[in-house]
């Protein structure tokens, strides 16, 4: 099953052997965007989500069949059934929600990830999150082996707020595994936007970022209680692929920002960071050769497929890089990609969030941030820029340069060269909205141009 997220179809493929190329056997057109597809229990369908189209498709793998269309919350982007076949879970990469969706009368639960604790306690979490009593992170040498990084520490400001309720929001949220014992598990970053009262930047003065572990149950796709979120120690804070080593009870998360592989230790009660092993710019995919004792990872950035070991004493690291094939973005726009979802990036801000920590894939996290003028939405970016100056939310900002100027400031980054800027203003402008398989809607786009 390939998923056609540039024609908004689903493609069934045919390998009829181990050295013979792929055939294409049909194609389904499916709501905009296909991103995350899982296979239905009993093996006669495929569920696919559809990020742009909103939309969850229960994909007959039989000819003849038309697939079943059920609509959700913005920004699907993870899905998988059930343990008893009855459900799909479906996590949304925007707006701190899962859905559940039942596969017999298709009606849809949604569920709020918004957690509530005190601020300070929050507050505490953020030394974990790169201090020296992180395992070191592994990148390769020139022999291919793994090589240790040392971690990198992050300035924490001290808490002002003490005893202070904060309510944090499950952001990022574009993957998710069944643990051994049945448990979902998604891995993601709580946001905390900010105090009730108009803070100095977006969001709380100091860190805002955390990642985590958010757990569901396996049977009924319910949330399990805040005590089934696990935060752990690692620079992820844009998780995008996630891959289960069932043998290892061990999660593996591609962390796009950071460049790598988190290994995290999954026991029913404990998520634990194992090891963070470097690979190529922009890794976004990652798959469990168990047998094999490795995994196999894709970082579009760089066009590299890596191989990893899994055990100590398969620890052996290696990368090639494919061919590209068609048409390439400027040079300016593949630099900007790279920075714009650069984490840790003393250029963006002091935290640690890259630009794509409010704007994953150039778009919006659908949150609302405290800041010096009162609560504000964070704005979608691609397709929007171009002949729309003045920038900012009070548009106060004459051309990005300053607008990114006073974005960095208020993320206490040192601030963005006119490159830099010209860079990401190219990433953003190669951005276009995803295509429907049938075309935009006359009717619709007539009204919305009335309106």
């Amino acid at each position: 099953v390939v998923l056609g997220a540039d024609d908004a179809r689903v493609h069934l493929m045919v390998l009829a052997a181990i050295d013979a190329p792929l055939v294409a056997e049909r194609t389904i057109a499916v709501p905009a965007e296909p991103v995350s597809a899982s296979l239905a229990p009993g093996g006669d369908a495929v569920l696919v989500a559809s990020r742009w189209g909103h939309a969850l498709s229960i994909v007959p793998l039989a000819p003849g069949d038309a697939p079943i269309v059920v609509d959700l919350p913005r920004d699907p982007a993870a899905v998988v059934a059930s343990a008893d076949g009855k459900r799909a879970v479906v996590m949304h990469a925007a707006g701190s929600r899962a859905s559940v969706v039942d596969l017999q009368t298709r009606a849809v639960t949604t569920a709020s990830l918004d957690r509530r604790v005190r601020r300070e306690l929050f507050r505490d979490m953020m030394p974990m999150m790169a201090m020296p009593m992180d395992p070191p992170s592994e990148q390769l040498d020139g022999q291919g082996q793994a090589a240790t990084m040392p971690s990198q520490a992050m300035h924490v400001v001290a808490p002002k707020e003490r005893f202070e309720m904060a309510t944090l929001h499950a952001d990022q949220a574009f993957a998710m595994v069944r643990a051994e014992d049945g448990r979902l598990l998604a891995p993601e970053v709580f946001v905390d936007t900010g105090p009730a009262a108009a803070s100095g930047g977006y969001g709380a003065s100091e860190s805002t970022v955390t990642p985590a572990v958010v757990s569901f149950d396996g049977d009924t796709g319910q949330m399990l209680e805040p005590g089934g979120d696990r935060t752990f120690g690692s620079r992820c804070l844009l998780p995008r692929g996630a891959a289960l080593d069932t043998a290892g009870k061990r999660m593996l998360i591609a962390c796009l920002g950071s460049d790598e592989i988190v290994v995290l230790g999954v026991e029913p009660k404990a998520v634990k960071l194992q090891r963070m092993v470097r690979v190529p710019k922009g890794p976004v995919a990652i798959a469990v050769d168990e047998e094999g004792k490795r995994a196999v990872v894709w970082s579009p950035f760089e066009r590299a497929v890596t191989v990893m070991g899994l055990d100590p004493e398969h620890r052996r690291v290696a990368s090639t890089t494919l061919e590209r094939r068609g048409p390439a973005p400027s040079e300016e726009a593949l630099r900007g990609r790279v920075l714009f979802h650069s984490a840790f990036d003393s250029r963006v801000s002091s935290d640690g969030r890259a630009c794509a920590s409010c704007h994953p894939d150039g778009r919006d996290d659908g949150l609302t941030w405290s800041s010096p003028a009162g609560p504000m939405q964070t704005p979608m970016l691609f397709a929007r820029l171009e002949g729309t100056a003045p920038y900012g939310w009070d548009g106060a900002a004459k051309d990005l340069v300053h607008h990114l100027a006073h974005t960095t400031s208020r993320l206490g980054g040192g601030g963005l060269s006119k490159r830099d800027v010209t860079d990401v203003a190219a990433y953003l402008a190669s951005l276009t909205p995803p295509a429907a398989a049938s075309g935009p809607d006359a009717t619709v786009v007539a009204r919305g141009a009335d309106i």
